[in-house]
């Protein structure tokens, strides 16, 4: 399918606005500020579900405080809507996600989706298409905390693997639950009883989420070595090596103690991490910033590839002032790229072949 419009209301400093996006690629160009950011995070949004930038869904909403709404004046407080438009040569299909302030004085919102009018879990916006985003902080995500590794690997498998997006949800829902417990039980003594639950719970999706992850990586390894090679000058041996922190229960019971003492649980996927190799040396640790540059564009295009093989349509490719963070050669090889999907990018610079330009 294909990305036609977008409105916006309320949403960030667009109090009311609406963009025609084309076939091909489509740059939108202004000042700092402008806005152009939050219109590929709105698309995102509709496509994932979750704001790749906001801590909160509220914080999507215009707040008067922060600014004059670029648009009009400011009229309608409290929400903010996103309606996109997709067709192909079936039909068009109507996608609307509507995100209201449960109190001025809380972080707590409530978010609705619906498609053609009709309401829908805010996860079925994958049904209909899929975004993949490459922004500035990726550049970052081999010198980045191993946090942003897992959420790499993990944002991928949840778009792919519904499974994994359930039994991550509730992995992570466990782990808050039984360190809870830990702490507890190291305060007060008392506790012990109510561990085996969540040490079963964290098992069973653990182990999961685990397997997963190692699946991806050797899918991974299959083809981002090729992709590494067509960015570089030299030739290199590149593979992704990946650093688990397996979680069973023999490990968790050896753990007991010391997990009482640090009130946290030290076993389990929440503390794995992954690292790139170029010749068998770690490239977050002894890689220049341009073979960093060149790994992490290698795998974001491994994510376009198996995006698109898994979902079976071209996803959106979504590039937020990436071409200013790039070399020529790695401008060069994602102008390639983006010429095969459809393209929405944003820059302060009108320096990118383009079939329509927006100016904000």
């Amino acid at each position: 399918m294909i990305f036609q419009q977008l409105q916006l209301i309320n949403y960030r400093n667009h109090a009311a606005a609406a963009f025609d996006f084309a076939d091909g690629v489509t740059l939108i160009v202004g000042p700092n500020g402008a806005g152009k950011t939050n219109i590929l995070e709105a698309i995102h949004l509709l496509a994932t579900g979750k704001s790749f930038r906001a801590h909160y869904d509220r914080e999507v909403v215009f707040n008067p405080d922060l600014g004059a709404a670029r648009d009009h004046t400011y009229t309608e407080p409290g929400f903010a809507r996103v309606v996109g438009k997709l067709a192909d040569a079936q039909g068009s299909e109507i996608l609307e996600l509507v995100i209201v302030k449960a109190s001025p004085y809380t972080n707590v919102s409530h978010k609705t989706f619906k498609v053609n009018g009709t309401p829908k879990p805010v996860s079925q916006g994958a049904k209909y298409f899929a975004s993949v985003l490459f922004c500035p902080q990726d550049l970052e995500l081999f010198t980045g905390s191993p946090a942003l590794r897992r959420k790499f690997l993990d944002n991928l498998l949840c778009r792919l693997d519904q499974k994994y997006k359930s039994d991550h949800a509730l992995y992570t829902k466990a782990i808050r639950q039984r360190n809870r417990l830990l702490e507890n039980i190291n305060k007060t003594g008392r506790g012990d009883a109510e561990l085996p639950f969540w040490t079963t719970e964290i098992l069973r999706t653990g182990t999961y989420v685990q397997e997963k992850r190692s699946q991806l990586i050797q899918t991974l390894n299959n083809t981002v070595g090729h992709l590494y090679s067509t960015l570089a000058a030299q030739a290199s041996k590149v593979q992704i090596n990946y650093t688990i922190n397996r979680i069973s229960l023999e490990r968790l019971h050896q753990h007991h103690a010391h997990e009482i003492y640090a009130k946290t649980t030290l076993v389990g996927p929440h503390r794995d991490d992954f690292d790139f190799l170029l010749n068998t040396y770690s490239l977050s640790r002894y890689g220049s910033r341009g073979q960093q540059r060149t790994g992490v564009v290698a795998l974001k295009l491994c994510e376009l590839n198996l995006t698109d093989q898994t979902m079976g349509s071209f996803p959106i490719l979504l590039l937020d002032d990436i071409f200013s963070e790039l070399d020529d050669s790695h401008k060069q090889a994602l102008e390639e790229v983006v010429q095969k999907h459809q393209t929405i990018i944003t820059s302060t610079h009108s320096n990118v072949n383009a079939q329509q330009i927006i100016t904000l």
